[in-house]
Formats: C-alpha cells, sequence, structure tokens
C-alpha cells in the first residue's frame, strides 16, 4: 500500500515498479489487478469512502467497485473473478462510474447487521475478470486513490438491552397491575 502525498492510498504493484509514475501507485486495472483488502476487525457497514484522487481527470478513467465479505470461513480471494468471488463469500455491493477526485461513492447500504462485515474489498471496476462495458462503467483504464472511509458500527448477534423508557413503561404496568390487585381485594 503506499500513501501518494496528501491524495489517498494506492496499491504498490510489483509489475509496474517502485519508481512508477501516474496512474501507477493508485489502485488500478491498467498495469496488474489492484484489490485493496480492508479488515475494521469488527463488523461494520461501509457506507462511503472518498477518492482522493481519480484517474478520469488525467486520461484514465475512474470506475469502482465495493465488495463485503458475507462468507462464514476465513475470507480469500479466489480466482481473480467475480463468479470465484462470490463462491468464496464475497457480494458485490455497487459499481460507480466516473468517480472524479474528492468524490464520495456511497454502498446505499442501511446501517443493519445484515448489511455488516468486518472484511470490505475496494477495486477498480474490471478487476475481477467478468466486468464489461455497461451505460458509463468500462473496464481496462481505471485508475484511482482512496483517501477516507465513512462506517457504522454495527453489533452482531447477541441480546438487546431495552431502552430507558421501554424499562419506565413496564415499571408503569407493572404498578397498575399492583394497584388493580389491590383495588379487587379491598372490593371483595
Amino acid at each position: 500500500m503506499d500513501w501518494g502525498s496528501s491524495n489517498g492510498y494506492g496499491i504498490d504493484n510489483r509489475a509496474e515498479g517502485l519508481n512508477a509514475l501516474a496512474p501507477r501507485h493508485a489502485i488500478s486495472d491498467s498495469y496488474g489487478k489492484d484489490v485493496m483488502v480492508l479488515n475494521f476487525g469488527s463488523s461494520v457497514v461501509l457506507s462511503s469512502f472518498q477518492v482522493g484522487w481519480a484517474g478520469i481527470s488525467n486520461g484514465y478513467d475512474s470506475d469502482v467497485s465495493l465488495w463485503r465479505y458475507t462468507g462464514s470461513a476465513a475470507p480469500s480471494i479466489a480466482g481473480n473473478t467475480a463468479a470465484g468471488m462470490v463462491s468464496a463469500g464475497w457480494s458485490l455491493v455497487t459499481n460507480a462510474a466516473d468517480v472524479t477526485s474528492s468524490g464520495v461513492v456511497s454502498s446505499g447500504l442501511a446501517a443493519t447487521s445484515a448489511n455488516a462485515s468486518s472484511w470490505w474489498l475496494v477495486t477498480s471496476y474490471g478487476t475481477l475478470g467478468t466486468a464489461t462495458t455497461s451505460g458509463s462503467l468500462s473496464a481496462g483504464n481505471n485508475a484511482f486513490k482512496l483517501l477516507s472511509f465513512a462506517t457504522t458500527s454495527v453489533p452482531q448477534g447477541g441480546t438487546k438491552v431495552p431502552e430507558p423508557a421501554s424499562l419506565a413503561l413496564l415499571a408503569v404496568a407493572g404498578f397498575g397491575a399492583l394497584a388493580a390487585t389491590r383495588r379487587n381485594r379491598k372490593q371483595a
């Protein structure tokens, strides 16, 4: 991984060499297949990420893909194809076309445990082999650097703790039942 001044993180790909120029050291599908795998350590919903440098302003395209891991075993990047990723437990969240520098890509996911994962993958559109030109999306000439992520922590499983208002309502109901019982005893 490479921090490119204030432009964000990219990938140092062995095929590109250490002294490579733009778009190298970016996440790209032009020179090799660059994939950034993120492990947040706990379940989060990656609600968005921001691109710091986009190839679209430098003669390249900037189409991106976001994946999340939904499998049960340890995650792997299987086969370098979208079909291999799906069979290994990865799920495509979104593709975004023509992202600009400082552009924000939204995952469109609600902050629920069903949408959460501790493992996320960001790559250029087309890196996983089966992408084709579709509308504004195209494979083979994409490059960008990641600047930031926005996540929401989502607890997995377990018992939910009642809110104070729910406990207060339960207490009022208990006092009401007790009062009704006492009233019935006095009348009998």
